[in-house]
């Protein structure tokens, strides 16, 4: 199984498959898009938000920035609350990277990451 991207300009959402790393690099094409995200893994992308839908209300998501071992860009740790937790970056240029092993999903497949671009 693999991560699933779609795009829907301005909207990159992902559904990660448990047990692969989401990131530029090795996106390629994504459903519903032309656009390649393979492009923009030099300049990164024009961040405006981050939203994490979790999948159960134990769900840990971690995001780093540029690097499977960098510093996090995004961390939420759901505890008893499924609510979307969003995190706003302003249009700040951002090489996002989703390394599973760092998160905890009780359903992976359920859960589901948005990226916002500007």
């Amino acid at each position: 199984m693999a991560n699933t991207t779609t795009i829907t300009w301005p909207f990159i959402t992902i559904v990660t498959d448990g047990s692969t790393d989401w990131k530029l690099s090795a996106t390629g094409d994504a459903s519903g898009s032309t656009t390649k995200l393979i492009d923009f893994n030099e300049t990164g992308l024009k961040v405006f938000s981050i939203r994490v839908h979790p999948s159960a209300a134990n769900d840990v998501v971690v995001i780093h920035e540029e690097g499977l071992d960098s510093a996090d860009l995004f961390y939420a740790k759901f505890s008893g609350d499924t609510s979307d937790k969003v995190q706003y970056y302003g249009g700040a240029w951002l090489h996002p990277i989703i390394d599973v092993s760092d998160c905890t999903f009780s359903a992976a497949t359920s859960a589901k990451i948005t990226i916002q671009v500007m």
